[in-house]
Formats: structure tokens, sequence, C-alpha cells
């Protein structure tokens, strides 16, 4: 090594034992920019929790709402290949209504001893008048199947408007 090259070493080995002895602080500001950037990140955790909540919410609240209403309607059990009787409550809406359309699901049937086309018809629409003195509207039905059946119940006004819709559940068992 040159002359010239030891004193460029000593020089560079002087400067950096001078820097090795400065204390070593930070940027006045960077301890801001970091409470800032833990800050920033703390809130997108808190809005990600409101965003889902604003999206969830609804869907439970539907989900919550269905649950209700398949608890509410009335569930009843008959035998298969008997015929029941299922009274349609009108008591409360009597005066509200004109017409209350009836429809069957697969493998039930309407009965009637007067009436015996009428066991072909999934489907009925009875006009509701002052002749149900009692406040229900009385039907026969019989299935030939066993399991849950929905009886599907729409109350109309002399408009043919929907009022209300209600579901029966009959749970129709073979008889031992």
């Amino acid at each position: 090594m040159t002359d010239n090259e030891n004193k460029n070493e000593e020089i560079i080995k002087s400067i950096f034992q001078e820097a090795e002895k400065l204390p070593m602080d930070s940027d006045p500001f960077m301890k801001t920019r970091i409470l800032a950037e833990l800050r920033i990140a703390k809130e997108r955790k808190r809005s990600l929790f409101w965003k889902i909540s604003a999206f969830a919410s609804p869907a439970i609240a539907v989900a919550l709402l269905l649950l209700i209403l398949f608890l509410k309607s009335p569930s009843f059990n008959a035998s298969v290949d008997k015929n029941i009787l299922v009274k349609i409550e009108v008591k409360e809406m009597k005066s509200q209504i004109a017409f209350a359309q009836i429809e069957l699901p697969e493998g039930v049937h309407f009965y009637s001893k007067l009436y015996p086309e009428i066991s072909k018809n999934r489907k009925l629409v009875l006009a509701v008048d002052d002749s149900f003195v009692k406040g229900y509207i009385p039907i026969i039905v019989k299935s030939e199947e066993a399991g849950s059946k929905k009886l599907t119940i729409n109350f109309l006004d002399a408009n043919q408007k929907s009022i209300e819709k209600r579901y029966i559940k009959i749970k129709f068992t073979n008889a031992t």
C-alpha cells in the first residue's frame, strides 16, 4: 500500500470511530409518525368490524324473522288416509276479508261427500261472508302419503288483493 492509501485508511477509521462515539438519536418526528401509523391500523380494524356488522345485521334480522314466522305457524298431527277437519280462524279479520284462497301441497286433497269432484283441485277459493258466524272456515283434507305438509291460506279482500297469508303445517303419519 502506498502512503496515500494508508493515510486515507487512517482518515476513514478515525471517521468511523468518531461516528461510534456519537449518540444514536432518531428523527424528532419519528415517534409521532409511528404513533400515527399505529392509530390508523387500529382504526382500520375498528372500521372493518363496523363494515361486517353493517352487512351481517340485516341478514341476521331476516333469519330471525323467518324463524319467528316458522315457529308462529301452527302445526298438527294426523293419520294418512283419514279425513281431518281444519278450522281456519277468521274471527279477528272477518270484516276485512271477502275470499279465502286455500292451496294444498302435493299428496293432500280436499274432501266432500256432497262434491266428490272437489278432491281433484289443489286450490280452492271460498267466499267469506256473514255465514261464518263461528269465526272460522272449516275444510276437510286427506293425505295419501306420510310426511310434513304445509297448507297455504291467502286471505283476499273484495278486489282480490292479498290481506294476509297463513300457513298450517300438518304432519301425516301412518296409523299403526
